[in-house]
């Protein structure tokens, strides 16, 4: 996101950690969030995460697969899947799109 300009719920946590005056609680709560939308099978507990930071577009590739073992792509079946990439592994990376254009 650095490089759009687009909101993200967390960049790099040591980064986030210092411009924070060393409150890693909200660095933590911010990971435990990012956690919920690429580990719950709850369309409704991921929405509300990135309703609350504003969220445009999700990105799954392969650091979430790495991540996040057990997360899968079919977790965001309720927004549009704007792009759809083979990595350098082989495996599928995806760009979802949230907001007014999802599809339920």
């Amino acid at each position: 996101s650095a490089g759009t300009g687009m909101a993200t719920i967390m960049g790099w946590a040591n980064h986030e950690n210092i411009w924070r005056e060393g409150d890693w609680k909200v660095v933590g709560a911010r990971g435990n969030e990012v956690k919920t939308v690429y580990t719950s099978t709850d369309a409704n507990a991921i929405r509300k995460v990135l309703d609350t930071y504003a969220i445009d577009f999700v990105y799954y590739g392969k650091l979430e697969r790495e991540q996040y073992p057990g997360s899968s792509p079919d977790r965001f079946s309720f927004m549009e899947k704007v792009v759809e990439i083979r990595d350098s592994d082989q495996k599928m990376s995806y760009l979802f799109r949230y907001g007014s254009q999802s599809v339920d």
